[in-house]
């Protein structure tokens, strides 16, 4: 395996002079990829792809590029994407297998910036287990419906504060999203009791659920939700008026592998309420948030 000081021994002078465009700067990198040398992180990767000619591109092993596009920012992606042809198609490859997205990596000082290269980047978005999205307020119904659709193994999604959203957005979220575990929706207004309905009846295998701030929503609904979605453990209900102690009682009678409840300013709570909560959180294992 090389050492961090090897490698460095071998790249200063590439930096320093450029490459040659020969076989044994070629099979150098090739080399990082089996030494699991993190000294991409340290230097210029996008000098890696600039500097070598396209030929030479073609014949770096997938695991090689994707292992440096890894160590790549979605922002330094976004820039390098520009470079030339090859690049743009590694980007894109590397998108298209790309498994987690924290849209918040790809902030700027330009905000209208922003919202093109975060579009350009889950329009090619095929892979993803985990997909970040909170804030994105210019999102619309198309992006969203289009993203979970090409996306049917999310495990995580979070689509807090996305406030230009309608119902609508989550349609694939219940024909197709059989795998999510985790949903969060906090200060989301657009989302219904018949948008939790439907939850109900279609992903009962979620697991965390924050739905803060959703004023909408009716005691009804969520009882529903909780009968049907037994296997919660994490549930934030904070802001929402409707929530009172039959909504609770739902709650922690139905999901009995609950570990986290948190319900601050819940109007409809009172003293003694939180107080009887706090208990049954203490006998059955679970914490609990007022």
């Amino acid at each position: 395996m090389l050492s961090v000081a090897h490698v460095q021994s071998c790249i200063k002078p590439m930096l320093n002079f450029g490459f040659a465009y020969n076989f044994a700067e070629l099979s150098l990198i090739k080399s990082l990829s089996t030494s699991k040398c993190f000294i991409f992180h340290h230097l210029s990767l996008s000098f890696f792809f600039i500097h070598f000619r396209e030929e030479m591109l073609e014949e770096l092993p997938w695991d090689t590029i994707e292992m440096i596009c890894h160590y790549l920012s979605l922002r330094d992606l976004s820039h390098l994407r520009l470079v030339s042809n090859s690049c743009r198609d590694i980007v894109i490859s590397y998108y298209s297998r790309m498994k987690f997205i924290q849209a918040s990596k790809l902030r700027s000082t330009s905000n209208r910036t922003f919202e093109k290269e975060l579009k350009f980047v889950l329009n090619h978005c095929g892979n993803l287990r985990v997909a970040i999205l909170s804030g994105c307020n210019f999102l619309s119904d198309d992006v969203v419906i289009s993203v979970l659709s090409r996306n049917p193994n999310l495990r995580v999604l979070d689509l807090s504060n996305c406030s230009r959203l309608k119902s609508a957005a989550l349609q694939p979220l219940v024909n197709k999203l059989q795998n999510l575990k985790k949903l969060y929706l906090s200060k989301c207004s657009w989302v219904t009791p018949g948008v939790i309905e439907c939850i109900a009846m279609k992903r009962r295998e979620l697991e965390v659920l924050d739905l803060s701030s959703c004023v909408l929503l009716t005691d009804q609904a969520l009882s529903m939700l909780f009968t049907a979605c037994c296997y919660l453990e994490e549930v934030n209900l904070s802001h929402i008026p409707s929530v009172s102690e039959k909504t609770l009682n739902s709650l922690i009678s139905h999901c009995r592998k609950l570990k986290k409840v948190t319900c601050q300013n819940c109007q409809n709570l009172s003293a003694e309420c939180k107080q009887k909560i706090k208990q049954l959180g203490f006998e059955r294992g679970f914490v609990c948030y007022f």
